[in-house]
């Protein structure tokens, strides 16, 4: 991640190693804001090849596991490439792309942490958030 000049994204283990991050655990941490910078650059910019951009978008889009969160609230004509993540200390997370015919793709990253939730409901809660952002995107 630094050579494309994200310096906040930490990636320190190997899975599922990685996904068991107590509170004040900076390991394999990062941001939002980074993990939006770092995919816009890795889907558009010129980091990857357009063909290795092409399959790892295509990947993304095809991706699944996702369906209950951002997805489910995406507006009518709009596609999403996305992939989402989870550890054993509540947290929830998504990074995609958004973009529809008329629109130039948005970059998305939410990331929850909620200790006595489900997985399920966290999952609800970036559904949630999904709402409120499209709608205020397309808002203006």
């Amino acid at each position: 991640m630094r050579s494309i000049g994200d310096t906040v994204t930490r990636s320190d283990r190997y899975e599922p190693e990685l996904t068991v991050n107590p509170v004040d655990d900076l390991r394999d941490t990062t941001t939002p804001d980074a993990m939006s910078k770092s995919i816009k650059k890795i889907l558009t910019g010129a980091v990857l090849s357009d063909s290795s951009k092409a399959q790892l978008k295509e990947w993304m889009v095809n991706n699944k596991v996702a369906d209950n969160m951002l997805r489910a609230s995406l507006p009518k004509g709009w596609k999403i490439a996305d992939r989402s993540g989870a550890s054993d200390y509540g947290v929830r997370g998504i990074t995609s792309m958004v973009w529809s015919n008329n629109h130039d793709p948005v970059f998305i990253s939410i990331y929850v942490r909620k200790a006595d939730t489900s997985l399920d409901e966290r999952s609800a809660v970036i559904r949630t958030l999904g709402s409120h952002i499209f709608d205020e995107y397309l808002s203006h």
